[in-house]
């Protein structure tokens, strides 16, 4: 936890935000249930970055971030990455491009970051509301005047090199810490449901 505070502090001394709250309210975020069992093998391959306003640190930081939440919801046994960029087409990963050639393979792409309240519209084609978690499908061109980021996620198995599930999660809030917050908590629960149970074998 004291890890996640530092670098939710990082991204916010980066964005130039100078508000900061260690508690994260994320009212109307469906919570997964406490979990016990078999876990899923997965490898969260380095974010890349598209946003024009993020950097590369920030996406070091998102990435630990989204590994910290997932370790915490007991599903996963994440192994450990080598050089693995999201930026990989499918078709070319294979067993040598990671850890484990059985663990799942989860990629993000860091398409979208507002750190501040700002006009202007987001030309993001498709259906779903700004004001809510939006998982599965794309989001309709809207003004996005409040913080925000969107995060492309993919979960891929690494040894047929299938893409089993891919979605655009956001997360908009009034401070770009709760925007940061909520995408988090949509990409975890996103993963947790949308890996088939018989990878959960460890």
């Amino acid at each position: 936890m004291k890890r996640v505070i530092a670098i939710s502090l990082l991204i916010l001394s980066i964005t130039g935000c100078a508000s900061f709250k260690s508690t994260i309210k994320t009212a109307g975020i469906a919570t997964l249930l406490p979990y016990t069992g078999p876990k899923a093998k997965i490898v969260v391959a380095d974010f890349e970055v598209k946003a024009s306003k993020a950097t590369d640190e920030i996406g070091r930081g998102l990435r630990e971030m989204l590994v910290a939440a997932l370790k915490s919801n007991n599903r996963f046994l994440i192994t450990e990455r080598q050089e693995l960029n999201s930026n990989v087409a499918t078709e070319n990963l294979s067993a040598q491009n990671v850890a484990q050639a059985d663990a799942l393979c989860i990629t993000v792409v860091v398409t979208e970051f507002e750190p501040q309240s700002s006009g202007g519209s987001a030309g993001i084609g498709g259906g779903g509301g700004v004001n809510r978690g939006i998982l599965g499908g794309l989001l309709a061109t809207t003004t996005l005047s409040k913080p925000h980021i969107a995060l492309d996620i993919r979960i891929v198995d690494t040894p047929t090199s299938k893409a089993l599930a891919s979605t655009h999660a956001l997360g908009q809030a009034l401070d770009v810490e709760k925007a940061i917050s909520i995408c988090i908590i949509e990409a975890e629960r996103f993963i947790s449901q949308n890996i088939p149970v018989d990878y959960y074998k460890y």
